[in-house]
């Protein structure tokens, strides 16, 4: 009821979540001015309207940077920029591909990942990792 209220007093976009639009907001902020901007939007909730408003500052990591960017995929596959590099995320549950490779985020892997275009115009994605050592699965 408030929210388009607040979209008209404070702005943001509709953030998308899993493919449906979610709520007002920003997005890669960084965290202070996410806090004042947080802050106003207490004030201006609690002077004005009372309750019924949620405001939150969620701090996200490269995980949740990956995740996003792989909403859109079938697959919950996307590339991020990391320190200058593309980089691959791959939404991946637990039993999946991934663990035969320690493609999981706690063993650490990241696998360099390039965009290109084919002849077609196609974009195809290419990245590798490397085959499994069948002598460490008793660990």
């Amino acid at each position: 009821m408030y929210a388009d209220d607040a979209h008209a007093q404070f702005g943001g976009e509709l953030i998308a979540q899993h493919g449906v639009d979610g709520p007002h907001g920003w997005l890669d902020l960084p965290v202070a001015e996410a806090v004042a901007r947080a802050a106003e939007l207490e004030a201006w909730r609690d002077r004005l309207h009372g309750k019924g408003l949620m405001v939150s500052v969620d701090e996200h990591t490269d995980l949740h940077r990956f995740q996003r960017a792989g909403w859109q995929h079938p697959l919950h596959v996307g590339a991020i920029d990391v320190g200058g590099c593309q980089a691959l995320g791959i939404e991946w549950e637990q039993g999946d591909h991934s663990m035969r490779h320690r493609g999981e985020r706690a063993a650490g892997q990241v696998y360099p990942v390039t965009l290109e275009a084919d002849r077609a115009g196609e974009m195809v994605l290419r990245w590798a990792i490397p085959p499994c050592d069948f002598d460490d699965e008793a660990e």
